[in-house]
């Protein structure tokens, strides 16, 4: 395992997981989230953030966490594993939650404050799901073949992951 590329909803569990992973395997960690957004969540412009994502994963290892769809053409090729945490939204949006109201365990945004409002409420409980959740199943597919591919559902089956 050199390059594990770790997707998957927000609440989903990916910055714990991208974190366990690290503290065991001693690999960097890239976690995506914290090199795309600037304070108060202003978004990197897209030609930046692509040779941004490029740059990082020219590294000859790394977990990397994170979705952003637009990059997952420079990210997938170059992963030797991919794992996808496929929870319900409803667990998704419990998790993320009680990530607010605990002030997040893993992965804060310098200068980005999490809280609960409509439109991060929409992007769990609809917009991941319906888009970007199918998205990623496309492009896990057509790489299926040359890649490990681990789509994981459960706690069970996550810490299962972490024991391989």
């Amino acid at each position: 395992m050199k390059r594990i590329l770790i997707l998957g909803s927000v609440g989903s569990g990916k910055s714990t997981l991208a974190n366990k992973l690290h503290e065991k395997l001693e690999l960097p960690l890239f976690c995506l989230d914290n090199y795309f957004w600037k304070p108060n969540w202003q978004a990197t412009e897209n030609k930046e953030w692509r040779k941004k994502v490029e740059q990082l994963s020219q590294a000859e290892q790394w977990i990397m966490d994170g979705n952003f769809l637009n990059t997952l053409d420079i990210r997938m090729p170059k992963a030797d594993i991919i794992v996808f945490i496929d929870r319900s939204r409803f667990v998704c949006l419990y998790r993320f939650v009680r990530r607010v109201i605990r002030k997040r365990e893993y992965g804060a945004i310098e200068g980005c404050r999490e809280s609960l409002n409509i439109k991060m409420l929409i992007w769990i409980l609809w917009k991941f799901p319906q888009y970007s959740r199918k998205n990623i199943i496309t492009e896990i597919e057509k790489i299926r073949d040359e890649k490990d591919v681990y789509i994981l559902k459960s706690d069970k089956e996550v810490e299962e992951f972490l024991h391989l």
